[in-house]
């Protein structure tokens, strides 16, 4: 029961009502002499207790429904709100060394990697994440399968066991393959599903008459050591399909992981706690998105910047479409801070943008330049001089393009998405624009490096130009 004696300030008893529903009758207050104000009442008036102070003042039971969190402790626990940085939440999961009462080993000098994977396999992108051993690739893909709604572990297969298991991997959702080349090694059949599942196509198969079917809504995400042999031979037109990712191995990763392990045994860093009320809020908001398959996504900057920023290769083809699914990932990750139209659709943010290119856009154009030279790689040895030469030509200009990367112009971007918007959805401009500015400057924050960047001005950059243009024709006027 809940003893009203115990709840003492205004603020306190309004607090009560507001979460618990329960109100509590205020205590006349007695008129004060003008200039006579005791401590008490000053400090009810003037200054909010600290959520430390309300507790103290709740009964226990009820302090236990506040949820330990880097949110507001009063807001709802199940889903973000307006406001959360879902993706720092994502980052304080994969570096914490202890989740609930269960320690585990933090993921360390891989952010980047850790939220490209996330989002990309919560929005079905299958992913394969590649690297040196003892660089962090299990160590991700695990503490990324212990958040997903479920998953398969599919340790090892064959063409035979696929379609005996398809009915539990259905259910699943998610097959996380150990080491992907190897799986695929001798086994066509297994190869010829994943090159469905990777392009969210449904496999077929028929076996004396019975007829086996693994879903196109299945994602994979697998990992490949450097050191196998299998993995530097990638099948080109399997792995083509997946967004590949690689973890780090340079000194820069290993002197920062022995300086933590150091001062952690040193007794200087102590754990870093992920709450369960936290795993089960990031948790719920992923299975949202999994299980989500109404939302639409309208991008006004997608034309500008893919026709200014993206290679336009024979090979780039389907990895334009991945690239532009990894921006509605992004876009569909953080939606409690994007505008949502009438109909579902979510309006693309620059932040969308900005993170896609600058997570991923270089693993793009090195992974189009790899497939174009394992590509002529296999043709060489089966062409004559002519056409050698012919393959060549076009393979080096492939290359060419990938190359002639340009540094995007955030403010041609910016004002082209927001003519766009000018004429699509007046009604929602303003809005759209409050959620990606600060101090008339379009803003985003970089869960990498931590800190907000300023892309550009929000006002157009030819609404500029035409109000000096117009201030310039009166004074001469006036002169």
């Amino acid at each position: 029961m809940i003893d009203e004696e115990q709840i003492k300030t205004s603020f306190g008893k309004e607090i009560f009502q507001k979460y618990f529903g329960i109100f509590i009758e205020p205590e006349p207050q007695e008129e004060e002499e003008p200039g006579n104000v005791d401590n008490e009442s000053f400090f009810e008036t003037d200054s909010k207790p600290t959520v430390e102070e309300i507790l103290d003042e709740f009964p226990e039971t009820v302090s236990t429904i506040i949820p330990e969190s880097s949110f507001n402790p009063l807001e709802e626990t199940k889903h973000y709100i307006k406001g959360d940085n879902t993706y720092l939440e994502i980052l304080d999961y994969f570096h914490a060394s202890r989740v609930g009462q269960k320690k585990i080993t933090p993921l360390l000098k891989e952010d980047a990697n850790a939220l490209l994977a996330t989002i990309a396999v919560t929005n079905g992108l299958s992913t394969i994440v590649e690297g040196k051993s003892r660089s962090g690739k299990s160590l991700l893909v695990d503490k990324l399968c212990e958040i997903l709604p479920s998953y398969y572990p599919l340790d090892s297969c064959t063409n035979k066991t696929i379609v005996n298991i398809s009915d539990d991997i259905n259910s699943s959702g998610v097959i996380y393959v150990s080491e992907f080349q190897e799986a695929l090694q001798d086994n066509p059949t297994l190869k010829e599903a994943f090159k469905h599942i990777s392009e969210n196509k449904d496999w077929h198969y028929n076996r004396n008459g019975d007829r086996t079917v693994l879903s196109g809504n299945n994602t994979i995400i697998s990992t490949g050591a450097d050191e196998n042999k299998k993995t530097r031979n990638r099948d080109v037109e399997v792995s083509g399909r997946f967004i590949l990712l690689r973890t780090r191995d340079d000194q820069d990763k290993t002197a920062g992981i022995c300086e933590y392990q150091d001062k952690v045994a040193a007794g200087e860093i102590g754990e870093a706690y992920f709450s369960d009320e936290r795993v089960e809020k990031l948790k719920t908001h992923i299975t949202d998105i999994v299980s989500d398959e109404s939302t639409q996504f309208e991008n006004p900057f997608a034309v500008f910047f893919g026709e200014n920023y993206l290679p336009k290769t024979q090979k780039s083809i389907h990895y334009r479409t991945m690239y532009t699914s990894l921006i509605n990932a992004f876009t569909k990750f953080d939606s409690p801070n994007r505008v949502r139209k009438s109909d579902s659709t979510l309006l693309t943010n620059i932040s969308d943008l900005y993170l896609a290119n600058e997570l991923y856009h270089d693993i793009y154009c090195s992974t189009l330049k790899r497939l174009a030279a394992q590509s002529f790689s296999s043709l060489e040895r089966s062409l004559s001089d002519v056409e050698l030469e012919e393959e060549k030509t076009r393979f080096e200009s492939e290359i060419k393009l990938v190359e002639e990367k340009k540094d995007v112009e955030w403010q041609e971007v910016w004002d082209n998405a927001y003519r766009i918007m000018e004429k699509n959805n007046p009604g929602l401009l303003n809005e759209w624009i409050s959620l990606q500015s600060k101090d008339g400057r379009v803003t985003v924050y970089d869960p990498v490096k931590k800190m907000d960047v300023q892309l550009c001005n929000v006002v157009p950059q030819d609404n500029v130009d035409s109000a000096f243009g117009e201030e310039n024709d009166t004074i001469q006027k006036t002169a």
